[in-house]
């Protein structure tokens, strides 16, 4: 084989390098991240739905051209034709294709790592908000960004650099999007187990501060199951991030509650059987108020027939005069003379709307109101009509059986002389029990249609707004799910606590029968620095984001879950980083080896993500809220 040197080229060199001007037969698509940022072609957030249309092309390719004849750029998409691959063949010194070689596989063969990178590149590089700049870059990426990247491109992208591949791109990935676009035809359940432990090395002697992470779970009778982990910052330790976190989680529950309640139909729409079939509230007298399971957790919202009522299941409920049909009995004790009387949630603080109690024939103060209590911050008390206390008393020794703002059990009106409603508490908790209700179209607050959830912008708000109240110094990072019979389900986040989701492939692949991925971004100053450059360093833990701070930044999203998932809300102790070694990895690992362990792999899932946070040196406090997803049960 002869080759001869250019025209005018020196006629030595201890390195030769040739000029290759390529040229391509057809027209090119679109780079991919072209497509999806400036032609639109392809809308970024179904990027990962599409790509099962892409590995059959990626295989081709190298079919013909062999391993190791990609990079970012070979990765191209047309609104009209679809997918395309600019594959870039081995070239010899004559200028010809190389030919195969025997050590190729002759069809579908696994790709080189060149090649798995290139494609991480180029599908990274499509949604970021810059051009990706290398394979680093991408992971790093990938890691903060997850919750706003397309749902799974985590675990796609790191399938790809860690998966064998032997039968092709296509066969490889086929299990994971199957998991991916998993549905629920039949509904589910949920079941939540936690497990919380200081770090040793943070550990200062005192339990009552040592540990500034809570967490709580509840679901209510429509089946809802709500759940949050919220991690406490402090700056010296003094425990103000525990007194955040826990008055984030007192104000979430109460407005887990509220919520709840707005479900339950209006008297109208009972008589008009718009529930049940004619049937009004008898369907639903034996409905349970008690929070989801929670591992080393008793406390528990009573049934409303039961007797006795938990203090912490009456926040923020007052009772209204509606008949009680038979076999129902409200939260107030057995000895309640309000038996005809159900649990309706208090006012919101700031609307200051009024929920008067309908008083029934047979109510001992026939005719009176029942007003909200008085708000924290205005100290207005707003008395039950014809009361002895007068409207405005700005005194607080005015206001009826004392106890003030703040005070649990604050006093219902008619005052405690009126032992007929002793169990009719107002419980102010930390402060007013809701900051940004919104009644809602189809009647009064706590009738059916009446308050309307919180959208995630404003719920966090109302709780960034609750730990300003309780502490001016502690903050907390958070992360809430709500999980729907249906299935359907979303996360809204703040700071850098975590929210993964861990689905079972089908079928079972013989390495891993598990997959991970992530739902939460972090709001961190390194997340910051990442958006706008590739060497962004440090300030990993510092939040940008948080309550009891203002919170800028929070995220959100939906998703649908399955029978047979798990969902991990945790605090950052409890999702600390190997080195070289993804979370996701870690969080399938741990799962496969639990499942044939024969151990609840649930809960026992929650106590290996702490016991492993201590084995990592116990540098923070670790929470894990492990979430197990069953088929749906009647109700």
């Amino acid at each position: 084989m002869t080759v001869q040197p250019g025209a005018g080229a020196p006629e030595y060199g201890a390195v030769a390098l040739p000029e290759i001007a390529v040229e391509w037969p057809q027209g090119l698509a679109p780079t991919l991240r072209d497509s999806v940022v400036e032609a639109q072609s392809l809308e970024g957030a179904g990027l990962v739905d599409a790509l099962p249309g892409l590995w059959p092309v990626v295989d081709a390719a190298l079919d013909l051209t062999g391993p190791g004849s990609l990079v970012a750029e070979s990765v191209r998409h047309d609104a009209y034709e679809g997918w395309q691959v600019a594959a870039l063949p081995r070239y010899d010194l004559d200028g010809k294709v190389r030919p195969r070689e025997r050590r190729d596989t002759p069809q579908h063969g696994a790709p080189q790592l060149r090649d798995r990178r290139a494609l991480v590149r180029a599908l990274v590089g499509a949604v970021a908000e810059r051009p990706c700049l290398d394979l680093r870059d991408a992971l790093q990426m990938l890691d903060v960004f997850a919750g706003t990247f397309p749902l799974g491109l985590d675990a796609v992208c790191r399938r790809l650099l860690g998966h064998e591949l032997r039968q092709g791109v296509a066969a490889g990935l086929a299990p994971l999007h199957e998991a991916l676009g998993r549905r629920a035809p039949e509904g589910v359940s949920a079941l939540c187990f936690r497990e919380s432990a200081v770090g040793s090395r943070k550990a200062k002697g005192d339990p009552a501060t040592d540990n500034e992470d809570t967490a709580g779970a509840w679901t209510g009778p429509s089946g809802i199951m709500r759940c949050a982990v919220f991690d406490g910052v402090t700056g010296d330790g003094d425990g103000s991030g525990g007194i955040a976190a826990r008055a984030a989680l007192d104000q979430v529950l109460r407005r887990w509650r509220l919520e709840e309640e707005s479900r339950r139909p209006s008297a109208a729409e009972a008589t008009e059987g718009r529930f049940g079939g004619g049937a009004g509230l008898a369907g639903r007298e034996s409905s349970e108020w008690r929070s989801a399971p929670v591992a080393g957790s008793t406390e528990e919202w009573p049934r409303a027939d039961e007797a006795g009522s938990a203090a912490e299941g009456r926040e923020g409920w007052s009772r209204a005069g509606e008949p009680r049909t038979a076999g129902g009995r409200p939260f107030g004790g057995a000895g309640s003379a309000r038996e005809s009387s159900e649990w309706r949630p208090g006012p919101a603080a700031e609307g200051r709307e009024e929920w008067p109690r309908a008083d029934d024939a047979e109510s001992a103060r026939e005719g009176s109101e029942w007003h909200p209590s008085p708000v924290a911050e205005s100290r207005e008390e707003w008395p039950r009509a014809g009361g002895s206390v007068s409207a405005g008393a700005d005194d607080p020794d005015e206001w009826p059986s004392g106890g003030g703002p703040g005070a649990s059990g604050w006093p219902h009106s008619g005052g405690a002389e009126s032992a007929a409603r002793e169990d009719a508490q107002w419980s102010a908790g930390a402060g007013p029990a809701l900051v940004a209700g919104r009644p809602g179209p189809g009647g009064e607050p706590g009738g059916g249609g009446g308050e309307v959830p919180l959208g995630p912008g404003e719920l966090i708000a109302e709780l960034d707004a609750a730990v300003g109240r309780a502490t001016g110094v502690g903050s907390a990072a958070a992360v809430l799910a709500t999980v729907h019979p249906d299935g359907t389900a979303s996360v809204v986040s703040v700071g850098d606590a975590e929210a993964w989701l861990i689905r079972p492939l089908r079928p079972s692949a013989a390495e891993n029968p598990y997959a991970a991925w992530k739902l939460t971004p972090a709001h961190t100053g390194f997340a910051e620095r990442l958006r706008v450059t590739a060497d962004a360093e440090g300030e990993e833990s510092q939040l940008v984001s948080f309550l009891g701070g203002g919170a800028a930044r929070w995220a959100h999203r939906t998703f649908r879950v399955a029978p047979g998932d798990l969902l991990l809300l945790a605090s950052d102790g409890a999702t600390e980083a190997e080195r070289d070694r993804w979370f996701g990895s870690v969080l399938a690992d741990l799962t496969a080896q639990l499942d044939v362990s024969g151990r609840p792999t649930a809960p026992a899932l929650a106590a290996a993500l702490v016991q492993r946070a201590e084995a990592l040196g116990g540098w923070d406090n670790a929470t894990a809220l492990v979430c197990a997803m069953g088929e749906a049960q009647d109700r």
